[in-house]
């Protein structure tokens, strides 16, 4: 007999792992945590060349982090990436 909470959970589970960056540190969490409105503007003030993923990771992760926490409430760039997350799981578990 299948256990349809546990079928649930392996279906959120996977729409997590298609979130969008604009998902993930969507405008409440932008709003609430750093000087910008979206992620995007985020980006583009940064001065960095960030049009896609791969470009954010490719800045010096001193710059980047240095960027961060002179905009955001965060120290590192890491630290934001670790409360969106635990934000978005635990309204995407819920």
């Amino acid at each position: 007999m299948p256990d349809k909470g546990l079928d649930e959970f392996r279906r959120k589970l996977e729409q997590i792992k298609q979130v969008s960056l604009g998902e993930l540190f969507n405008p409440e969490f932008m709003a609430a945590n750093t000087d910008f409105q979206s992620v995007g503007e985020m980006f583009e003030r940064s001065g960095f060349k960030c049009d896609s993923l791969e470009d954010v990771e490719a800045i010096p992760d001193e710059e980047w982090d240095a960027f961060v926490s002179a905009n955001t409430r965060f120290e590192t760039w890491s630290g934001m990436r670790e409360l969106a997350l635990g934000q978005f799981f635990k309204k995407s578990l819920a």
